[in-house]
């Protein structure tokens, strides 16, 4: 009797054990298949974001930003710009030119008015304006351009510069004309001059009659 009580408790333990054991398989089966399509969905993520073509970025456009403008600035609060100096040119220096003789006729005169027949005397000035003194030289008097020759000739040994000397020469015209007088200083062209031009002094006589 009691064997017969003890036998259907038994087989309820067993069956119970045996669904238990049935129910745990189960889900470790249901982890494994999670874990396998977790793990093969991961694999495929894996190799698609590999397999996928890279895209270079797009270079972003530039955008230029304007130059600002100068804004006009009212004409009551306007500021002149400073002007630039304009720089000076240098002056050459003018050479200062070698002193040189200068010789002419400063003086000219007659002791009295010429008179056919009578002797009178010529005065004459020669003079030395230039830097340089003289060294000798001729000097001549005509008392006419049309004569053959001078009437007087002579020499002087020098001259210092800025000075002169008084030099005379006597003559008598022998008839009566409209006469052309001369003197010339340094005949011979010996004294290098600043000026070659004034050696020579001209003037008209008529004598009285």
């Amino acid at each position: 009797m009691d064997n017969e009580n003890q036998t259907p408790a038994s087989d309820n333990a067993s069956a119970n054990i045996d669904k238990k054991t049935s129910d745990n398989k189960s889900i470790v089966y249901i982890i494994i298949s999670l874990l396998i399509v977790l793990v093969a969905g991961g694999a495929y993520f894996m190799g698609t974001r590999k397999t996928k073509p890279e895209v270079s970025p797009s270079p972003s456009p530039v955008i230029e930003s304007p130059i600002p403008s100068e804004s006009p600035s009212p004409s009551g609060s306007a500021t002149s710009k400073p002007k630039t100096p304009t720089p000076t040119p240098t002056q050459t220096p003018t050479p200062t030119p070698s002193p040189m003789a200068d010789l002419y006729i400063s003086e000219y005169s007659f002791d009295h008015p010429p008179k056919t027949g009578e002797a009178f005397t010529v005065k004459i000035g020669i003079y030395n304006k230039g830097n340089k003194a003289a060294g000798g030289f001729w000097w001549e008097w005509w008392d006419t351009t049309s004569a053959p020759t001078y009437v007087c000739r002579q020499r002087i040994d020098s001259l210092v510069a800025h000075g002169g000397v008084i030099v005379t020469c006597p003559d008598t015209y022998g008839g009566w004309a409209r006469y052309t007088t001369k003197a010339i200083v340094d005949v011979a062209n010996e004294v290098q001059e600043s000026d070659e031009g004034n050696n020579t002094y001209t003037q008209e006589v008529i004598p009285i009659h």
